[in-house]
Order: structure tokens, then sequence, then C-alpha cells
């Protein structure tokens, strides 16, 4: 099995977690690929949907046994790469969801969101920011989201940098 990591939308905050994260978790997988943005180049100030789906679709091809680890738009790029055929990994892992206020920029996530049915593991903090955990535990309720577990984990920053906790609730997932 493969890993593939998808960070957050800030390069600031998530630059150091993406490698973190492939330095933690790696060891429990074949190979890690992780995926920074092209707008951490450019200076822009979000990922531009389009362009992130396009790179990660182009890093699956060949590939059929893999999991996608992502983190707040890490997670819309991946729903919409699922929506639109472009991937098909066996499992995701999601943590940090912003359901809530990014996804108002994107009028078509509730169409993306019917339309994704991958086994997904989602892992939120209790007073996340961008979204809570009450927040996103409705969310799935209301979207109709189906095959998938939900874990709720103490914290208020959006940072998901308990790495020896996060790797257990992965291997009891995934592996």
């Amino acid at each position: 099995m493969d890993l593939i990591i998808l960070p957050g939308n800030s390069k600031q905050f998530n630059e150091r977690w993406l490698l973190d994260s492939q330095d933690n978790y790696s060891p429990l997988f074949n190979t890690t690929t992780i995926q920074t943005y092209k707008h951490w180049e450019t200076g822009e100030q979000m990922a531009d949907l389009e362009t992130e789906v396009e790179r990660l679709a182009t890093s699956t091809q060949g590939k059929d046994n893999y999991i996608i680890y992502a983190k707040s738009i890490g997670t819309v790029i991946t729903i919409k790469a699922v929506a639109e055929n472009k991937i098909s990994p066996k499992a995701c892992i999601f943590v940090g969801c912003p359901f809530g206020e990014l996804t108002g920029q994107y009028k078509e996530f509730s169409d993306w969101i019917k339309k994704y049915s991958i086994h997904t593991l989602f892992i939120q903090q209790t007073n996340d920011p961008f979204f809570k955990y009450t927040e996103l535990e409705k969310f799935i309720d209301d979207s109709g989201i189906q095959n998938y577990e939900l874990v709720e984990i103490d914290g208020d920053n959006h940072a998901y940098d308990n790495y020896d906790y996060i790797k257990q609730l992965m291997k009891d997932f995934a592996i």
C-alpha cells in the first residue's frame, strides 16, 4: 500500500506538517508521496483546485493500491478528484476538514460530496477553528456520506501534529 499526502493551504503553516507527516507515516507504507501546491511557489493566497486536482491525478497514474492522507484544502481537492473520476484511492484519511467556510467558495461542493463514496476516516479536533467536530458530524449526517469512520480529537488549533496518535488511528483504519 502506498500513501499520498496533501497538506493544508498555507505554506507557512503546512510545509513543516507535510514533511513531519511524511517522516512519521512513511514506515507504514511501501512508498510515500507528498504533494506541495503550485501557489506555494507563486505567492498566490489560495490553492487552485483545477491545477491541484490535475497534479494529483497525474501523481496517481499507474497506481492502484494507495491511500490519501489529506488536511484541510487537501480534503476538498481529494473529494473533487474522486467526484470527477480522476483518482480512485483504496481509502482516505482526512484531518481538519474545512467544509464550512471554504466550501462556500466552491458552489459545486455539494455535487462532489454526493459522488464521494471512498472508505474514509475523518479526524477532527473538537474546536477546530475552521470546522468544529460537531459541525463535521452534522455535515456528514446531512450529506448522506456512507462508508466512513469519524474520530474526535482534542484540540482547537487546526495543527493535527499529534503524529503518534494519528499513526495509530491510521494503522487501525487502513493497514
